[in-house]
């Protein structure tokens, strides 16, 4: 089994009044870019809000898609890649013999499910897996930040997909 973690959409971008999400954003960026530091296999960051890939580290980040980048900086460049086309992912994972590939990003379970790069378009082709702590639901209806967590599990798990904790990606 060869793992690869694919990040999708870790935008902050939503209408006014609909800030909700910032501190869950944040601190979902900082678990992400913590466990892009750690773990040593190939990584994809697949959003629709892509970000230079020069790292920018002026504090305080603004962009929560920005922070996975400069995440990284310094990783061996052949074992990333930012895109969101299609073609160029897969090449990219077989070429690295990618056999299962491990979720993360918002949204659950709109864009890490459903978008082109999504578990529901990958997984003819790989055994996919959610990272259950390192996933957010946008698409629910609650306000607070327990709520909001709260919802995102539930739906992770009651999708009957595979999942694991960050922990477990080694």
């Amino acid at each position: 089994m060869i793992k690869a973690l694919i990040v999708i959409d870790m935008w902050d971008k939503y209408l006014p009044g609909h800030d909700r999400f910032t501190s869950s954003l944040e601190q979902l960026s900082l678990r992400l870019a913590s466990l892009i530091g750690r773990i040593n296999v190939p990584i994809v960051v697949a959003s629709y809000n892509t970000p230079n890939e020069t790292p920018n580290y002026e504090y305080p980040w603004t962009d929560t898609n920005q922070t996975i980048v400069n995440a990284l900086y310094g990783r061996h460049p052949n074992d990333t890649l930012v895109s969101w086309n299609k073609d160029e992912v897969t090449n990219f994972l077989n070429l690295h013999h990618v056999t299962d590939l491990y979720f993360a990003g918002t949204s659950f379970p709109g864009c890490v499910q459903g978008r082109e790069l999504g578990m529901n378009n990958m997984k003819d082709n790989f055994n996919c897996h959610v990272v259950i702590d390192c996933v957010l639901n946008t698409s629910g209806c609650h306000y607070t930040e327990y709520n909001i967590i709260h919802d995102t599990y539930q739906q992770v798990l009651t999708s009957e997909l595979s999942y694991v904790h960050s922990t477990d990606l080694g």
